[in-house]
């Protein structure tokens, strides 16, 4: 499970939005993208085309998205990416391996 907290970006004035697209997956960072886990489902974010609108400057949106467990043999990091997404999508690095299998990232 990735608990995500996202802030919208206080240089611009209005129409902040997020969703996450169903291409989103992990990747080993040992053997970068030759081995992926692919999102099981999102929760609290809709899923691309539909978008959640945050209103001002600071609104902050948490929101969780799903995987399978992590192979022991990748290592202690990995790696979120949305791929299909273009540059909007998150591409988020270096998440550290905990025994919980619960991480959590503020992201803006």
């Amino acid at each position: 499970i990735i608990e995500l907290t996202y802030t919208t970006n206080p240089k611009y004035n209005y129409n902040w939005w997020i969703n996450i697209h169903e291409n989103t997956v992990l990747v080993n960072s040992i053997y970068m993208d030759a081995e992926q886990l692919k999102m099981i489902r999102a929760e609290n974010i809709p899923i691309a085309p539909a978008r959640y609108y945050l209103e001002e400057k600071g609104d902050s949106h948490t929101f969780k998205l799903i995987f399978p467990p992590i192979p022991d043999h990748w290592g202690d990091t990995f790696h979120l990416r949305e791929l299909g997404a273009g540059l909007d999508g998150f591409n988020l690095d270096n998440f550290k391996r905990q025994s919980s299998g619960r991480y959590f990232r503020a992201i803006d």
